[in-house]
């Protein structure tokens, strides 16, 4: 055998090296994957971080109160009863529906507090410059494009702007430590756990929150007060369980409608 025949492999060599690498591959890509998604989850996790800490900052500077959205003491029928949810920041006085202050205006609220629109992209979402207008018409994302943000994709606790009107302070909330202010929104997916999903609110997911009293964990869903509530539902409202005995769906049921 010449010097040429002993240096050239074999095809069966060739074919051995090409599933070894084929089999690594299979091994390291998913790897490579989770570690891609656990570095969108700490971006994510010090986003949250830095807009819990701007609505705390926001309450210091308003009387201890979240941002109300508009002044009556009621949830819903607004301007008035009958007419739904049609009520956002217009020319006409009219103050911002429950659902968009939760879904956007809060983040126009805070931008003072934070001075930076892009923390409120979560990096692991699929929808780019989402927003998730609820009653507006387009109406809202309008003012969010035109303030400079490029979508929002956290969600704050829906029932605090109401407990805002109905004059409630940071002190009312009886468990901050266990109380969420704000999760990623549904439009993430939590792609965080491993479970691909287009909802954020599934009952075996999890999701990055911060909480009342500034800190911020990784939770399950599953521990979500309302699920606690009620076992027999798969999924989440953000607005509910915002005291620590209230399994209804405002600040205080009896008195959500006509406090003081």
């Amino acid at each position: 055998m010449n010097a040429a025949s002993r240096r050239a492999f074999t095809l069966i060599e060739l074919l051995v090296v090409i599933a070894i690498i084929a089999i690594l591959a299979a091994i390291l890509f998913p790897v490579f994957a989770r570690a891609r998604e656990q570095a969108r989850k700490s971006t994510c996790t010090s986003n949250i971080k830095q807009i819990t800490l701007g609505m705390l900052m926001y309450t210091q500077d308003y009387d201890e109160r979240f941002p109300a959205g508009r002044g009556d003491c009621r949830h819903g029928d607004c301007p008035s009863p009958g007419s739904g949810f049609q009520c956002w920041e217009q020319p006409d006085g009219r103050g911002i529906d429950d659902f968009n202050m939760q879904a956007m205006m809060y983040a126009l609220k805070i931008q003072p507090y934070i001075k930076n629109k892009d923390i409120f992209v979560c990096p692991s979402a699929p929808n780019e410059g989402y927003y998730k207008d609820w009653m507006s018409g387009g109406a809202v994302p309008a003012i969010m494009n035109a303030a400079g943000f490029h979508g929002v994709d956290y969600e704050w606790k829906l029932a605090y702007s109401l407990a805002t009107r109905c004059g409630r302070k940071l002190a009312n909330f009886s468990v901050p430590a266990q109380q969420i202010m704000i999760i990623e929104a549904w439009s993430t997916g939590a792609p965080h756990d491993g479970i691909a999903s287009d909802y954020t609110g599934r009952k075996d997911q999890s999701a990055v929150t911060g909480m009342n009293d500034g800190h911020v964990k990784f939770m399950r869903i599953s521990q979500h007060k309302q699920l606690v509530c009620d076992p027999n539902r798969g999924d989440i409202d953000m607005h509910w369980a915002v005291h620590i005995d209230d399994c209804g769906w405002d600040w205080q049921p009896e008195f959500s409608l006509d406090w003081p």
